[in-house]
């Protein structure tokens, strides 16, 4: 996903919302270091970049829902994770 700063470099606005879906391909980095886990649905990315007097900050939410096998078992076990994250950039 590419986002358009424009906006807020020009003054225009002060924040500028995202949302989209991601889904790994097969031969991706995610794929190579996760090998165990299947990806059902495309991962749900979501937050909002805003200026605070000349530093940006991302804030966003990722939502991935996995399958996996049981350690134990072997049977499939599906699971859910949530994590949020934060970066600030200053601009000149």
């Amino acid at each position: 996903m590419v986002l358009d700063m424009t906006p807020i470099l020009s003054g225009k606005c002060t924040c500028i919302p995202f949302e989209f879906d991601f889904r790994p391909e097969p031969d991706s980095y995610v794929q190579e270091v996760f090998s165990d886990l299947q990806y059902p649905v495309p991962m749900h990315i979501s937050g909002m970049v805003t200026d605070q007097a000349g530093y940006m900050s991302l804030h966003a939410q990722v939502i991935v829902k996995y399958v996996t096998a049981c350690a134990r078992c072997a049977e499939p076990v599906d699971g859910e994770k949530q994590f949020s994250f934060e970066n600030y950039y200053f601009f000149l």
